[in-house]
């Protein structure tokens, strides 16, 4: 990957420092997405133990209710709604699992990349060009 960096004529000669800063920057947001990324991998594994035991829970309960208790339109309600509310119990551990984990894998690997970027600075002669530019942008 490279990168074009514009600097104005009078930082000619900081390009070592430049190029070490936006290193050592992208350097330290990598680690943090790798320590994101590791902080969710493991709370989603330990929602994932919490809720299966309150599956395995549940599903006694229902066992026991459906074998001890005389069935009725109430206990029927109770029964199946434990059933759903322990299947739902596992809804946020998969999420993390499957899917909360992606985007700081992601980071990681762009982070990665521009931590070993190629970088390469243009001088902008005329000091003005900037406001000028800006002077053209529609009003909001």
């Amino acid at each position: 990957m490279k990168l074009l960096i514009a600097l104005p004529e009078t930082e000619r000669g900081e390009e070592q420092k430049v190029t070490d800063a936006l290193h050592e920057d992208f350097s330290f947001r990598r680690i943090q997405a790798e320590k994101e990324l590791h902080r969710t991998r493991r709370f989603g594994w330990r929602s994932l133990v919490v809720a299966l035991i309150f599956l395995t829970a549940a599903m006694l309960l229902v066992q026991l209710m459906k074998r001890y208790l005389p069935m009725g339109n109430l206990m029927s309600v109770m029964v199946e709604g434990l059933t759903v509310f322990a299947w739902v119990a596992l809804w946020r551990p998969g999420e993390l699992l499957l899917y909360d984990w992606y985007p700081f894998k992601r980071d990681v690997r762009l982070y990665r990349k521009l931590e070993k970027s190629e970088i390469h600075f243009s001088y902008d002669t005329q000091e003005e060009k900037p406001a000028r530019q800006m002077a053209n942008l529609p009003q909001l």
